[in-house]
């Protein structure tokens, strides 16, 4: 197996139940992971994979075999063209194929071993499809959304005055033009910024709008912190004079706690959905084989050694039995 951290999903109990764990660097289906394609470089390929998944709730791997054994090449199906196509009343399971194509257009049909379909979660309106964080905050992506495009439309083309020049009783004909010309003439242009005004027959009244550009921070920040928090940053967001920043406790124990609760869950559920869905097609069995990550917490190594100096000092646990636990060999005699 390929393992690097045991204690998540079906990956713990097999390790539980094994007396050896051997970990695999060498593999073709390691290999193919790598370089999925000659397109796509690894790094390249599972990105696209997850910022999918966390967008549309479906990801779509199809395996390429060209007459080989084992698949050769890994290539993405962009979810707004794949169709799930549902089995028949007299056929096994719940899924026949996939459909890949654009609206309209012909469509090839892929069988369903060729194709390795994640889901982010499974859907609570469907048997077939996933769901993404997007899915949750939608009102608020859609309003975040709106908010920007009126900013931007307000920018292009508001004139909005700060002031109104208002002329006194039996101000004759030209009047406003003459005015127009007075403020031009002595008040246009960097250089005559905040020159005193002087003039006579007219006055200057500030106009009062209402404040709707307070009501569009308030509502954004609201809407940001529900973004954030769809997107795994729960409970982790505080308001500090006035804008939201990224938890408490530390740049450090922030970090922490992001990796802890949101990247190493997501991680551990793409290894094993690959584990299910991949190594059958190498001829591994998901139990004897199956994938694993090198954890991304340090906190939780720094725990494990912590741990294991105080059972050592304490004469509950064997030096030697620690320093296995962590991956070292024994002491020399």
């Amino acid at each position: 197996s390929w393992l690097k951290n045991p204690k998540l999903g079906k990956a713990a109990q097999h390790a539980d139940m094994a007396d050896d764990v051997v970990e695999v660097l060498d593999s073709p289906v390691l290999a193919l992971i790598q370089n999925p394609n000659p397109e796509d470089t690894g790094v390249e390929f599972r990105r696209l994979d997850y910022f999918l998944e966390d967008i549309t709730g479906n990801t779509y791997w199809l395996k390429v075999r060209d007459g080989a054994r084992f698949p050769i090449y890994l290539r993405t199906l962009f979810p707004q063209n794949t169709a799930i196509l549902p089995s028949g009343p007299d056929q096994p399971g719940l899924i026949m194929g996939y459909g890949y194509g654009r609206s309209g257009a012909r469509k090839e049909v892929y069988a369903y071993e060729d194709v390795a379909h994640f889901r982010y979660m499974p859907s609570p309106v469907s048997p077939y499809y996933g769901v993404g964080p997007l899915h949750g905050i939608t009102t608020e992506s859609d309003t975040a959304a709106a908010a920007a495009q009126y900013e931007l439309n307000l920018l292009n083309n508001s004139q909005r005055p700060d002031f109104a020049v208002i002329l006194t009783p039996g101000s004759g004909d030209g009047a406003a033009d003459q005015v127009k010309a007075f403020f031009e003439r002595r008040h246009r242009g960097v250089s005559k910024v905040g020159a005193p005004l002087v003039g006579t027959d007219f006055k200057i009244e500030p106009l009062n709008f209402p404040m709707r550009d307070m009501q569009f921070v308030e509502r954004n920040k609201a809407a940001q912190k529900a973004i954030w928090d769809g997107f795994g940053m729960c409970g982790m967001l505080e308001e500090d004079g006035g804008s939201i920043q990224i938890g408490s406790g530390g740049q450090d124990a922030r970090e922490a706690r992001f990796y802890r609760q949101t990247i190493t869950p997501k991680v551990a559920a793409k290894c094993e959905g690959m584990s299910e869905r991949l190594l059958p097609d190498f001829g591994m069995e998901p139990g004897e084989f199956w994938f694993g990550f090198d954890n991304p917490c340090p906190d939780d190594e720094k725990l494990i050694v912590d741990t294991n100096v105080a059972l050592v000092n304490a004469g509950v646990k064997l030096i030697d039995e620690a320093r296995a636990e962590m991956g070292m060999e024994e002491l020399p005699d």
